[in-house]
C-alpha cells in the first residue's frame, strides 16, 4: 500500500487539523499516512506535546537539538536510517531546508529516490529571504534540487523558489494553509449573535469600529509600534484597536500606550482560542501590517470569520486572501501614508459596504481555503505526480 510520510519539525496545533484530514482522506483512498515529528517543541513555541491530540499515525523521533541563539537545529539520524530501510511512496519534508535532518535526507536521496517521490514544503517569502547568492545560496540549491516537487501555499512562495532561490525547473503542488472551519467559521458566527455583549465586555463604544490586531509583540517582524504611530496620525475617533498577543516587546508597547492614550488601543496580551472567537465575533476588521510574515494563519481565520482585512504586502498569503477594494486593503508597512489611508477608509465606510467586504471575505474562504477541498486537490496532484 502506497504511503505518504510527512516529516515535520514539531506538532504545531495549527498543523494537526490538516494532518487529521489528510489521514481521513488517505484512508478513504486506500493509502497509508504517517507523520514524524523531529521534536516536541522549539524555543518560544511552547505548545505542550499531547499525543492524545494527534488523531493520526505519528512518531516523535529521538534526536539531539543544538541551539544557536533562538535557532534550533534538529538532528534525527533515525529518520535517515528508516528512509533508507523503508522509503515511502511520498516523503514530504517540512520545516526549514537548513535543518540537519532535512539536509541529510536530501543528500541521501540518490540511494532511494527511485522508489520515493521527494517533496519539500516551503512558505518561502522573497520579501525577507536572505542569501540570494553565495555559499549559503549554493548549499540551499543543492538541498532543494533533491526535490521532485515543492508543496507551497501560494504565489509568493512559487516566485521565491523559482526566481529568488533559482531552483532549476521546479514543479509546484498547491497546499494552502487551512484552519478549522468549525471554529473560525461556525463558532464565530454563533458568537456574533452575542456581539453587543462582547463589545461591552471589551469596552467598545457603539459608534466605534473595532479592529483586531492578532500578532506576536515583536516590532522587527510584526510592526506593532509602526502601526500604532500611524493610528495616531489617522486620528479617527471611530477606531478602536485590540492587540491580541504577547512577546519580547510587550513592555515597550505597554509604555508607549500609557504615553499615548489618544491611540485608542487596548493591549490584551495572549488570548486562548475561546477568547479569540469572541474577539473575532465582535470585531469589524482585522489588521496585520507586518514587516515579515511568511504565511499568517490569522488572515485565513479572518476570512472564515467574515472580516474585512488590512494587511501588509509582506504577508505571504495576501495574493490568495485579499482582493483590494473588495474585501480589504493592501499596504506597504514602510509607507505610513498607505496604512493611514486604509484606516481612514474602513473608519468612514458605510455599513452596507463594510458588510459587502465581510461577505466577500467569507466567499474567498469557501472558495480557496475549504479544508476538504484543499486536501482532495493536494492528494489528486500527488497521485498524478507518480504517473
Amino acid at each position: 500500500m502506497a504511503r505518504l510520510l510527512i516529516l515535520s519539525n514539531i506538532p504545531s496545533p495549527y498543523r494537526l487539523h490538516l494532518f487529521e484530514h489528510l489521514y481521513d482522506e488517505t484512508t478513504r483512498r486506500g493509502l497509508e499516512f504517517e507523520v514524524w515529528f523531529m521534536a516536541a517543541n522549539e524555543p518560544e513555541r511552547h505548545w505542550p506535546y499531547n499525543p492524545d491530540l494527534c488523531h493520526f499515525p505519528h512518531r516523535l523521533l529521538p534526536g539531539v537539538h543544538p541551539r544557536w541563539g533562538s535557532q534550533v537545529f534538529h538532528i534525527n539520524p533515525i529518520a535517515w536510517i528508516n528512509a533508507l530501510r523503508d522509503p515511502p511512496a511520498w516523503l514530504l519534508l517540512g520545516g526549514s531546508w537548513a535543518l540537519p535532518t532535512i539536509i541529510g535526507l536530501a543528500f541521501l536521496s540518490p540511494f532511494w529516490r527511485q522508489r520515493c517521490t521527494i517533496l519539500f514544503h516551503s512558505e518561502a517569502n522573497y520579501h525577507f529571504s536572505l542569501h540570494a547568492r553565495g555559499v549559503i545560496a549554493f548549499l540551499r540549491r543543492m538541498v532543494l534540487n533533491a526535490a521532485n516537487a515543492f508543496v507551497v501555499p501560494g504565489k509568493i512562495a512559487i516566485e521565491t523558489i523559482r526566481d529568488f532561490w533559482q531552483v532549476k525547473d521546479p514543479v509546484f503542488i498547491a497546499l494552502p494553509n487551512v484552519v478549522d472551519e468549525s471554529i473560525y467559521g461556525i463558532e464565530v458566527a454563533k458568537k456574533r449573535l452575542r456581539r453587543h455583549e462582547f463589545r461591552v465586555k471589551y469596552g467598545i463604544q457603539p459608534f466605534e469600529r473595532a479592529l483586531l490586531f492578532p500578532a506576536r509583540l515583536h516590532e522587527s517582524t510584526k510592526g506593532n509600534l509602526n502601526f500604532l504611530k500611524v493610528l495616531i496620525q489617522a486620528a479617527r475617533p471611530r477606531l478602536k484597536v485590540l492587540l491580541a498577543g504577547d512577546g519580547p516587546d510587550r513592555s515597550l508597547i505597554e509604555r508607549w500606550l500609557v504615553k499615548h492614550p489618544e491611540a485608542n488601543a487596548q493591549l490584551l496580551r495572549y488570548q486562548d482560542t475561546d477568547r479569540m472567537i469572541e474577539l473575532l465575533a465582535l470585531s469589524d476588521g482585522l489588521v496585520l501590517p507586518s514587516y515579515r510574515d511568511p504565511n499568517p494563519l490569522s488572515i485565513i481565520e479572518a476570512l472564515w470569520a467574515a472580516l474585512p482585512i488590512i494587511t501588509s504586502n509582506r504577508c505571504g498569503n495576501w495574493p490568495e486572501a485579499v482582493e483590494p477594494g473588495r474585501n480589504g486593503w493592501l499596504v506597504d508597512p514602510y509607507r505610513p501614508a498607505e496604512i493611514r489611508k486604509a484606516l481612514q477608509s474602513i473608519a468612514d465606510m458605510p455599513d452596507e459596504q463594510l458588510h459587502a467586504f465581510s461577505q466577500r471575505s467569507l466567499a474567498i474562504a469557501k472558495k480557496k481555503f475549504d479544508t476538504r477541498m484543499v486536501v482532495n486537490k493536494f492528494l489528486d496532484d500527488l497521485l498524478a505526480l507518480r504517473k
